[in-house]
């Protein structure tokens, strides 16, 4: 028997999502005393020209990823909720749904990376001497925000 999936029913889950939120701003906090440590260094070591290519490309991968629609909080959610059911076959379906939406949203990041790393130079009037260390950045950046 297959059952079907509701994504409109909604799951309590108060103790995870105080969890969540309580990670998200210890994440928040640990980036935040990373930048006040490690910015004078980047601009000793980088330079402030290369140091500010290097952070407007960081915006704008930011940017890009803002448009994650949470498939992958909302599937690991629907699996949580089934397994504490013992709802394997539920499990495997919430997965595997996910997982084909997490494809298609890769998808559309790697083009969407792409496509704004050509314009980069351009856009950001990168010195030509920086221009592959700037761009080649980006793009392993870009695998990493995808991965």
């Amino acid at each position: 028997m297959v059952r079907e999936i509701n994504l409109t029913k909604r799951a309590m889950r108060k103790k995870a999502v105080l969890w969540h939120v309580a990670g998200g701003w210890l994440s928040n906090l640990i980036h935040i005393v990373q930048g006040l440590l490690l910015i004078p260094l980047y601009i000793y070591y980088l330079g402030d020209r290369l140091y500010g290519f290097w952070l407007a490309t960081g915006g704008i991968l930011a940017w890009i990823s803002m448009v994650d629609f949470g498939a992958s909080a909302i599937t690991l959610q629907r699996c949580a909720a089934a397994f504490g059911r013992k709802d394997f076959a539920l499990i495997v379906q919430y997965f595997w749904h996910g997982a084909v939406i997490m494809y298609v949203m890769l998808i559309l990041f790697l083009m969407s990376f792409l496509t704004v790393g050509f314009f980069i130079p351009s856009w950001l009037d990168i010195d030509p001497v920086y221009q592959s260390t700037i761009i080649n950045c980006y793009y392993v950046t870009s695998v990493a925000v995808m991965l």
